[in-house]
């Protein structure tokens, strides 16, 4: 079994893309994946990021610190019902 975080954040292009550099930096040790949203909106992007953990190594104490350690503005969800 694997348990899913998916995380979503919206900004203008430039700024889109800082706050993924962020996120890549600081969820490294996990492996994070990021991708664009299929849904494309005027002036700005979103941007999503998966990461998958095995049940073996949940619940993960370290992942939590740094995902509660993330901008208000990144949404994440433990386990969505759709991961796009």
């Amino acid at each position: 079994f694997t348990h899913f975080i998916h995380l979503t954040w919206q900004a203008p292009p430039p700024e889109a893309k800082k706050i993924e550099a962020q996120v890549k930096e600081s969820l490294a040790p996990w492996s994070i994946t990021t991708f664009p949203s299929p849904t494309v909106m005027k002036d700005s992007l979103v941007l999503h990021g998966l990461i998958r953990i095995p049940s073996t190594r949940w619940p993960d104490s370290s992942l939590s610190r740094i995902l509660r350690e993330l901008p208000p503005h990144i949404r994440i969800v433990h386990n969505p019902d759709r991961l796009v």
